[in-house]
């Protein structure tokens, strides 16, 4: 028998995260932006509450014990990253906004808060995705130990192919998962981090499917893709919110009160402390936002996401067939074979 092969897929394809409120919760989330250690709790209290794990691990992941894992298929969004660009610019201009304005406690304490996310760094995998990374690594390789072993052994690690976007933050979290396997069992970091070839045709498939460009994402295509998403940001939900938040803040002067795209950054940068810092972290950015004006965010965001990347057009998720193809029939070879076993690691990166 061959030794167990490897192929690590990192992907420049959205993920959708469940974010719906349940009984139990009472947290802030952020659509497809929701960072693992955010999100990660609750699914956990999902589980137990509906007796689908043991001690935290998913029951219905679980082999029969008398199977043997041949092949392991994982689908991994990168992890938590910085600020884009224009996230950054955004950032800035609300910070100059509120430094001169009378602002009501504890929503204040913004004035002093030290804005360390730079052009620089825009985008990019910060510590806290690594340490996603490293984690959902080796929950896998706790579970699976065999598989990983043989197959990440130094004998066996020409079996292996990582296939990355150009994106570094998706190539670093491929990294930072070899660095995850690495606390679990002995492996050849150096030559598995060598093997990351870079697929764009593969993995930004959309970057590469004229039809969706033409139809969906140009700038021209978006007057037209992106109709009920203006429409919501318009509407009556997202300018209640807006006000809701800014009485929260205490403005009260109408040329201060916040404009929803300000909202949206004031939820962006409360959920971009809360991953990196901690899912309870005490950011003064999220003090003014309520479950209920979260909601209103996320169904903004989840319309574009509808529209860009989901159901909205047929092309949206039709681009994606020869990437699933090639997932799929890397199981086919396997249950056509008995001479090797297979683990195919998917990463994911947008």
């Amino acid at each position: 028998m061959q030794d167990p092969s490897i192929k690590i897929l990192l992907l420049s394809l959205l993920i959708f995260q469940l974010s719906a409120q349940s009984n139990y919760s009472n947290t802030i989330f952020f659509s497809s932006k929701t960072s693992y250690n955010i999100s990660k709790p609750h699914f956990q209290v999902y589980l137990k509450e509906t007796n689908q794990s043991t001690n935290g691990i998913a029951t219905l992941n679980q082999p029969p014990s008398q199977c043997k894992a041949k092949q392991l298929s994982l689908l991994v969004r990168h992890g938590t990253r910085y600020p884009s660009d224009g996230d950054v610019e955004k950032i800035d201009n609300i910070i100059a906004k509120l430094q001169n304005l009378d602002l009501k406690a504890p929503f204040v304490k913004v004035k002093d808060w030290n804005n360390t996310f730079t052009l620089e760094q825009e985008s990019l995998l910060a510590d806290a995705g690594k340490e996603e990374m490293k984690s959902i690594a080796s929950k896998y390789t706790s579970q699976f130990p065999n598989l990983f072993s043989s197959a990440m052994s130094k004998s066996g690690s020409e079996n292996v192919e990582i296939i990355s976007s150009e994106k570094e933050r998706t190539e670093s979290s491929a990294k930072a998962f070899v660095d995850g396997v690495s606390e679990e069992i002995t492996v050849d970091v150096m030559n598995l981090n060598s093997k990351i070839n870079i697929r764009n045709d593969l993995i930004r498939f959309y970057d590469f499917c004229t039809e969706y460009i033409d139809v969906v994402d140009s700038d021209a295509a978006q007057e037209k893709s992106l109709i009920e998403f203006h429409k919501f940001i318009a509407g009556p939900e997202m300018q209640e919110a807006a006000k809701r938040v800014s009485a929260e803040a205490s403005l009260t002067n109408d040329e201060d009160l916040f404009t929803t795209e300000e909202l949206e950054i004031i939820w962006l940068l409360c959920g971009f402390e809360r991953a990196m810092k901690g899912a309870d972290y005490d950011s003064p950015w999220c003090y003014p936002i309520t479950i209920e004006d979260s909601l209103v965010l996320e169904y903004a965001n989840d319309i574009e996401t509808y529209w860009l990347s989901a159901y909205g057009y047929k092309i949206n998720y039709q681009q994606s067939c020869p990437l699933f193809s090639n997932i799929v029939d890397n199981f086919q070879q396997i249950i056509a074979s008995s001479r090797y076993e297979y683990l195919n690691l998917l990463k994911v990166d947008k």
